[in-house]
């Protein structure tokens, strides 16, 4: 429980710098100033000498680093998302896990409702979590973690991102750009000339984004409706997956919706079929439709258990 309460304590602030720095990222490309606040210190891991970030931002690597025990190969720690003990690198290669809010950090969640309980990673992955940030955000994180630091073994990486530059209108062609570039960043950080891996997750349809023409009557309060663009860019990133020859992969966007057939006779007596494809509003935080972005934590347990399948069936280095 000591671990715990020092793993947590890398969350710092908000960010209030406006200007771009060496990091070259300006202020939408960071996380929102007005949430997540809980301190008021800069992010040790991103800020510069010169450029201070405000985030909080969730570093396995980081937490190892203040145990001491990050360059120490006979060492063992606690690991909070294991829920185990084990030395910092158990596999020949690491597995890293990149995401915004939505899987920051599923592994402990606030209520203790049994149904919410996570038994721990079937294997060990590296996180990167930053609650609201871009895209070019979780890369400069991953860039001072694994880049800056050179890793000490091959990577194979996931990324869970993309929701803010929704949030703030970006193009198909931008975002687009941002995962390539991205993935690029990824399998250029080569360890001893091996490869690695880097898989982009697809898009979870966040209520708030995506209203689904089965789900009725769109809120009065709902603030458009881009579920064709997000339906663009699951296709655009099932793309850039296969590029970079990931030809199997976890998909998020099926969590937090129902598909199925519905069957009907017409006047002549046949039997018809019509899909239908809605949102389970119960597995989503919150009463108001419109303003739904955050599924319940047993539904993020559920992705997070799947991507660290993920690393176990579809990568190598186990």
């Amino acid at each position: 429980m000591i671990i715990y309460k020092v793993e947590f304590q890398c969350f710092s602030g908000t960010l209030v710098n406006m200007s771009r720095g060496e990091s070259g990222l300006d202020s939408r490309d960071r996380a929102s100033p007005d949430h997540h606040l809980l301190h008021n210190n800069a992010c040790s891991i991103c800020s510069t000498v010169d450029t201070p970030v405000y985030h909080r931002h969730y570093s396995s690597r980081w937490l190892r680093e203040i145990l001491g025990v990050e360059n120490d190969e006979n060492a063992s720690f606690y690991c909070p998302p294991c829920k185990s003990r084990h030395e910092p690198y158990p596999y020949s290669r690491t597995k890293v896990l990149v995401s915004d809010e939505t899987l920051h950090p599923f592994f402990a969640p606030p209520a203790h409702n049994p149904e919410h309980h996570y038994s721990g990673d079937l294997m060990h992955v590296d996180y990167i979590t930053i609650p609201g940030a871009s895209i070019n955000e979780l890369a400069a994180a991953f860039q001072a973690e694994f880049v800056n630091k050179q890793a000490r073994k091959p990577l194979d990486v996931v990324l869970v991102a993309g929701y803010r530059e929704l949030r703030l209108g970006h193009s198909i062609a931008d975002i687009e750009e941002r995962f390539r570039s991205f993935a690029d960043q990824v399998l250029a950080a080569k360890v001893n000339g091996e490869n690695n891996t880097v898989a982009i997750s697809d898009f979870i349809f966040l209520p708030s984004l995506a209203w689904f023409p089965d789900n009725g009557q769109m809120p009065f309060n709902q603030n458009g409706n881009i579920l064709h663009i997000m339906e663009w860019l699951n296709e655009v990133i099932l793309s850039i997956n296969l590029d970079n020859n990931i030809t199997e992969f976890h998909r998020l966007h099926k969590y937090g919706v129902l598909v199925y057939t519905k069957r009907k006779r017409n006047q002549y007596g046949y039997e018809q079929h019509q899909k239908i494809k809605e949102h389970r509003f119960e597995q989503w935080l919150g009463q108001d439709r419109a303003l739904m972005t955050t599924l319940k934590a047993d539904q993020r347990i559920k992705i997070g258990a799947a991507i660290n399948k993920y690393f176990w069936m579809r990568t190598s280095g186990n």
